[in-house]
Parts: structure tokens; sequence; C-alpha cells
């Protein structure tokens, strides 16, 4: 009779441990720490697990630590290469672990903003809040940030958001050159400078939006998107 002799040490081994699940820190650019327990997007829909899975920050000095949650292992690689282009610098660290809440993130000093956004065209009437940066996602915070909008004739308030301090000068010429190309918006902006001006401010909600004009104008030029003038700027 034939015995069949296994053993537990193997039998063990071949069964793989459970994956857990994994808390890690989440930052909208070093404001707001949070926890989350799924991927960061666009790994949103997976759950955040220690198999397969990794806490990510990075820290930029000057006490800033940016905690970008959870991300796959594969993908923790692409992630540090696209922060550190969007940056225009290497971090001084960068912290990747698979624990709970591993990451470090820091408690910003800086103030959260939030803006106004919308009313880009004449056809769009819609107005709206956002607390992010225009092209980034990042957090916007009256440090380093500021919103704006541009004033045009006839009670014409084009809100665009958040944007960085650093960016608003060129913001402003890309969007009069559009408006001085058009004849329509020209006529009613001479030199395509907006007849009211441009609102830049750091309270919350201070930028106006509103396309209530009470006049009969039909700008034809398409303003450009915000994704299209931070290419701009490149």
């Amino acid at each position: 009779m034939m015995k069949l002799l296994f053993s537990t040490a193997a039998l063990s081994l071949s069964i793989p441990a459970a994956a857990e699940p994994l808390t890690c820190n989440y930052s909208n650019n070093g404001v707001s720490c949070q926890s989350k327990t799924t991927g960061t997007y666009p790994y949103d829909s997976q759950s955040c697990t220690t198999e397969g899975h990794t806490c990510l920050s990075a820290d930029w000095g000057d006490g800033v630590v940016a905690a970008f949650g959870c991300y796959p292992n594969s993908a923790v690689a692409a992630t540090k290469a696209y922060y550190e282009g969007v940056v225009g610098k290497d971090p001084e660290e960068w912290i990747t672990c698979n624990e709970d809440n591993c990451n470090a993130c820091s408690n910003s000093n800086d103030t959260p903003l939030s803006c106004n956004v919308g009313a880009s065209t004449q056809a769009d009437k819609t107005c709206g809040v956002t607390s992010v940066t225009a092209g980034t996602g990042y957090g916007c915070t009256a440090e380093g940030y500021s919103c704006f909008t541009i004033n045009y004739f006839g009670d014409w308030f084009a809100a665009y958001g958040c944007l960085k301090d650093d960016e608003i000068d060129s913001m402003k010429e890309v969007y009069k050159q559009a408006c001085a190309a058009d004849s329509e918006c020209e006529k009613w902006n001479p030199g395509g400078e907006p007849k009211n001006g441009y609102t830049i401010c750091k309270e919350d909600d201070c930028n106006p939006c509103n396309n209530a004009s009470g006049v009969s104008i039909s700008i034809a030029v398409k303003l450009l998107t915000i994704a299209a003038v931070l290419s701009t700027l490149a």
C-alpha cells in the first residue's frame, strides 16, 4: 500500500497571505491631510491593499510634504516622473511605504482659498466654486495663488477660478490677444483689453462671475480653455 506523504511546510507556503486593506495619507498639495482607502485618481475604483499598492508622498522642502495617497506598485515610477515634471524639480525625498498612514503629510499653515469659476463664454451662464488650482488639481491657497476674473464690457465677468500668482500676467496677455484678434470682442474692449479690467483677489469667492449682459453683443471669439492657456506658458 502506497503512502502519500505531504509536507505541511510546503503546503503552507503554497497559500498566499490575504491582502490587507491599506490606508494612505492624501493631501491637496500639502493642504487638508486626509486618509484614503481607495487608489488615487485614475485608480480610484481600486481598493488600496498591502499587496500590490504603495502609499506615496513627496517632500518638496520648506515644510511642504505632499501626500499623493495610494497607487498600484506598477504605477509608482510613472507617478513620480509626472510630479517631478509638473513641479520642475526632484523632491528632497520620495516616501514610499505600505503600512497604514505611513506616508508623511504636512499640515500646512497656508490658508485654503475658494474661487468662483464659470461664464467663460457669452453662451455660458453657469457659475460655480472651486478650491483647486486650474489645470493642476492642487489645493488653492491664499499663499501663492489668487482668484481671477476678466471683466469684459456689458456685465460679463468671466471667472477663471484659482491661478498661480506668477502665471496671471501671462494669462492676461493670452486673453487680451484672443480678444484683440476678434473684431466683435475688440469693438467693445478696445485693443483686447477688458473694458472693466481684471479682478485678482485672495478671499473666498471674491472674484465676480456673471453673464447677464443687458446689451446685445455676440463676441465670436472662443475663449481658450485653461488647458490651452497653460500649454502656452510651458
